[in-house]
């Protein structure tokens, strides 16, 4: 059995990734619950956007801002590339990229950024109060640093794509680096078995 199909169901029906060096997605083996849960937004194009919004996909969330000088960029251009080679599976996905400079990244900002990296990316704003709300509900670790030049700070965050099941579960997370063909056949594979 490779890393990239090593996927079981365990009898309490809950998804997990066999412990194989170099498996390119760790799903949950704790309770879902510690992760994810509601939060109100909105999208890139001003329309309001919920936890319940893209129910019946199953949902890829990363956090960043859109001033981000590298790990954002690399994070998204993997998440395009993961979706291109998922074919017409990705229909069956939905991207989401929730900033976390609600000052700066606004709607008209998010938008050219988000158009960028692929269409089907989804960006999602909101207030200072709503982004933090959602960031500790995601356990995303983020501060602000100050710097010298036009961008004036730069914000320090973890970097992980959450994988939300088609009910809105988290389920568990892509590592921001990683290999692209590797993600995409892992995904392919729980597809099938959560299509079953």
């Amino acid at each position: 059995m490779t890393a990239n199909t090593a996927w079981k169901y365990i009898q309490a029906g809950a998804l997990f990734m066999l412990l194989v060096v170099g498996a390119p997605v760790t799903l949950a083996q704790t309770s879902a619950t510690q992760i994810g849960g509601p939060y109100q937004l909105k999208d890139h194009r001003g329309q309001p956007a919920t936890d319940k919004s893209y129910l019946g996909k199953l949902q890829i969330i990363t956090f960043g801002y859109t001033f981000c000088p590298d790990v954002c960029p690399t994070t998204l251009t993997t998440l395009a590339d993961i979706l291109d080679l998922l074919g017409t599976d990705n229909k069956q996905l939905q991207p989401i990229f929730i900033t976390l400079d609600p000052a700066r990244d606004n709607t008209d900002v998010l938008a050219g950024y988000v158009s960028y990296f692929h269409l089907q990316l989804i960006g999602l704003t909101g207030t200072e109060q709503q982004i933090k709300a959602v960031a500790v509900a995601y356990q995303v670790q983020f501060r602000r640093v100050n710097v010298a030049g036009d961008d004036g700070y730069h914000i320090e965050h973890s970097a992980v794509h959450y994988l939300v099941d088609k009910t809105g579960t988290y389920i568990g997370h892509l590592q921001y680096d990683v290999a692209p063909e590797a993600a995409a056949k892992a995904i392919k594979e729980l597809l099938r078995q959560t299509d079953t």
